[in-house]
């Protein structure tokens, strides 16, 4: 972040908005638009699908009652001619002497007159296992068939009773016999045919209706559907104009980041490359001597700096990208927080006493506290938590820190544990911030300078906090007076961690002509581990010991994996050096294939391996398969206390055959 004020180039990143977790949301900016896609999709999808299934219904109804309807009118055609027959038979059996013939006859014609009634049950019942609607003339069907059974069987006991129930005298006479014949049957007869009519008029008007409701759904549902597709329609046309608008600016956006990503790359490399071509011209030339190298030292050193600060501002980058597309992994690891402060402070104090040609005039003085008195006296706090993500901040804190701080005083603080976060502090008394910054420091619209730093500054770190379950914020700043006097800047950030263990060191005194441990002197030591800090931690309590001890003959060599520490285990084990080595678990972050078990097994049963194995991963239940595969000891993380440490390498020597 620029303090100057001036804006070098904007960031492109969305930094100042309430970011998502990184497994929800992949780009927040496209949110919106995804949105509007996804509902357009969506609609269009139920529409077309809900249109289909109710278009289907309504064509399915409509067949059904249509069918149902030629049945009751084919129903109405057949049981008119039968009803007709019977009692035109029905005549002729009581005045004509072939009265049994007829009445076969009539009953045939009766059969008839039910097998028109069965056909349109039949069809009825289709009807409705096509539609549900139709089900709803059950009714209407019901009173159609009570007048069909009534209707029938008045025609039987018509059929039997015209010849027993009118009289003989009747029968001389035709018209005397229509007159009584009328009287008994034609006129109940049509009573039954006028409520048979009725009712199948109703059930057929009852049907219609269903028919003109289906008809009506679905015209509904095609101006429904039109208006559901003609919204989706809209939806998709704004959420492609977003997208591609969005798209454009992030194009644009890219190709300003590219070149100001090639500005910061030209302001590392090509100083750092004249360094370089400045180093082999001395080394090539004639008479060159060793001073005149050693006279390079501090520019070979800024050299370097600038390196490594191209290389953390292209991972910076990338895991910046890791986490806006919701691909960033925590890890956490367990490692003496104390160790890790100093050794970032020592770094930033290196590099400012190297910028100023190798003197210790000008530079600002480093410091590490502890603000929780819980933790004052602790020499060492191990703590749980995403160091990856810790140290990028507290790297940025400090970078800034030292690039605006010319003298004074630059702290770094250690505040404490508080609800799940681990909390820290950084203070300077440098140039402080201007006021037009202030606001704006952790957001989208901020100046990320030209050669001072990653480039990416505040915002990373915001971000990053916010991925790790923190927060960083400005406390309060001052701008400096002329003369750069009474400035200051104070930051306080927090990841989410717990402390672990902390330990006070408690030094035990050796008196003279006491016997010393076991520790030998001749001992080889590889660190094989892919974190940094845990190698260097491991090595500085090792290095503790081997002093204790008074050994002189050790040698260590620190490798981030297995595969690269192969080469020098075989040359020691060749020549029959005593090596202690130390394994990770898993080592697959630096591209390592072997795990701490399988290395075990490869020292142990290919390698023939006499020397000691200690196991210091932190993985549950990896230490004691170490144990079982035949390591000596297992420490984990945090490492033990430096007695711990004694003692298992003294019971690990006392336990080696004699070389």
């Amino acid at each position: 972040v620029s303090r100057g004020g001036k804006d070098k180039a904007v960031s492109s990143w969305s930094l100042g908005r309430e970011m998502p977790k990184p497994s929800v949301e992949k780009w927040p900016r496209h949110a919106s638009a995804r949105r509007a896609g996804a509902v357009g999709l969506a609609v269009m999808v139920a529409a077309v699908a809900g249109s289909a299934m109710l278009t289907v219904i309504s064509i399915e109804t409509g067949r059904a009652s249509f069918s149902v309807l030629a049945t009751v009118a084919e129903f109405e055609r057949e049981f008119a001619i039968a009803a007709s027959s019977v009692r035109i038979y029905t005549l002729c059996a009581g005045f004509t002497n072939r009265t049994e013939s007829y009445q076969k006859a009539a009953s045939a014609q009766i059969e008839e007159e039910r097998a028109a009634f069965e056909r349109l049950s039949r069809d009825y019942d289709k009807g409705k296992r096509r539609s549900a609607a139709v089900r709803n003339s059950r009714r209407a069907f019901e009173r159609v068939r009570r007048s069909t059974e009534a209707y029938i069987d008045f025609h039987e006991r018509s059929v039997a009773s015209v010849v027993d129930d009118i009289p003989d005298e009747y029968k001389n006479d035709f018209d005397t016999y229509i007159s009584a014949f009328s009287d008994m049957l034609m006129v109940p007869s049509r009573t039954l045919r006028d409520e048979l009519g009725e009712s199948t008029s109703r059930f057929a008007r009852r049907l219609g209706r269903i028919s003109t409701s289906a008809s009506k759904t679905t015209l509904y549902l095609a101006v429904v559907v039109q208006a559901l597709l003609f919204a989706a329609a809209i939806c998709l046309v704004r959420a492609t104009l977003r997208i591609r608008g969005d798209a454009e600016s992030r194009l644009a956006a890219q190709d300003e980041q590219a070149g100001q990503l090639a500005h910061e790359m030209r302001n590392k490399y090509a100083p750092a490359m004249h360094v370089i071509e400045k180093f082999v011209e001395t080394a090539r030339g004639e008479n060159v001597t060793v001073g005149d190298l050693r006279s390079l030292k501090d520019d070979m050193a800024l050299a370097l700096v600038a390196l490594k600060e191209a290389e953390a501002q292209n991972q910076a980058r990338l895991d910046m990208y890791k986490i806006l597309r919701g691909n960033y992994i925590s890890h956490l690891e367990t490692f003496d927080v104390l160790g890790f402060m100093r050794e970032r402070v020592d770094v930033e104090r290196a590099i400012a006493h190297a910028r100023k040609g190798g003197t210790s005039a000008d530079i600002a003085s480093f410091e590490v506290r502890v603000e929780d008195e819980a933790l004052a006296e602790c020499t060492e706090v191990y703590v749980r938590t995403d160091l990856y993500v810790l140290n990028h901040v507290v790297a940025n804190c400090l970078s800034n820190s030292r690039k605006f701080t010319h003298s004074g005083r630059i702290v770094l603080t250690l505040k404490g544990a508080r609800d799940g976060k681990l909390v820290f502090g950084a203070q300077d008394t440098g140039v402080g911030l201007p006021p037009g910054v202030v606001d704006s420091i952790f957001r989208e619209q901020v100046s990320t300078g030209d050669n001072r730093g990653t480039g990416l500054g505040l915002p990373s770190c915001a971000l990053f906090c916010k991925t790790a379950g923190g927060y960083i914020r400005l406390v309060g700043t001052r701008r400096a007076e002329p003369g750069g006097v009474n400035g200051f800047t104070e930051f306080e950030f927090a990841v989410s961690g717990t402390v672990v263990r902390a330990e006070i060191a408690v030094r035990t005194p050796t008196h003279a002509g006491e016997e010393r441990t076991g520790i030998r002197d001749d001992v080889a030591v590889v660190v094989c581990d892919d974190s940094t800090l845990n190698r260097s931690c491991l090595v500085r309590r090792l290095k503790k010991l081997q002093n204790d001890a008074k050994a002189t003959g050790w040698t260590f060599a620190e490798f981030e994996t297995v595969e690269a520490a192969q080469p020098l285990l075989r040359d020691l084990h060749a020549r029959g050096d005593l090596v202690l080595v130390c394994l990770d678990e898993h080592m697959g972050s630096r591209g390592g294939v072997l795990t701490g078990i399988q290395a075990t097994r490869w020292l142990l049963r290919d390698l023939r391996f006499e020397g000691i194995i200690v196991s210091t991963s932190g993985e549950p239940g990896a230490g004691e398969m170490h144990l079982l595969e035949g390591a000596h000891a297992a420490w984990g993380k945090p490492l033990p206390s430096q007695s711990k440490l004694v003692e298992d390498l003294s019971n690990a020597f006392a336990a080696l055959p004699p070389r």
